[in-house]
């Protein structure tokens, strides 16, 4: 009788361990499922961010190029400006 009890006991311990174990090993799997995706989504955050700056620079560039006449003849008039002797020059 002691003998089925101890068995039986052996047998829950087992049990338990193994069930610890399952467990224990589906909430690694879970884990690292989750650090994958986190990882996906910055990956993506970080390529749309990428094309952003790219955008960003182009406009900047196509501004510049529509600033420059303006620039050159803002710089011609104070050029003139300053080396004008009379107010009609």
């Amino acid at each position: 009788m002691v003998l089925i009890i101890i068995i039986a006991i052996i047998l829950v311990l087992i049990l338990a361990a193994v069930i610890w174990a399952v467990n224990s090993y589906k909430g690694f799997v879970n884990l690292r499922n989750r650090a994958e995706t986190a990882y996906a989504f910055m990956n993506e955050i970080l390529k749309k961010r990428y094309d952003l700056v790219l955008k960003i620079v182009g406009m900047v560039k196509c501004y510049a190029v529509c600033e420059k006449g303006t620039l050159e003849r803002v710089i011609a008039a104070s050029n003139m400006a300053l080396t004008s002797r009379t107010a009609e020059e």
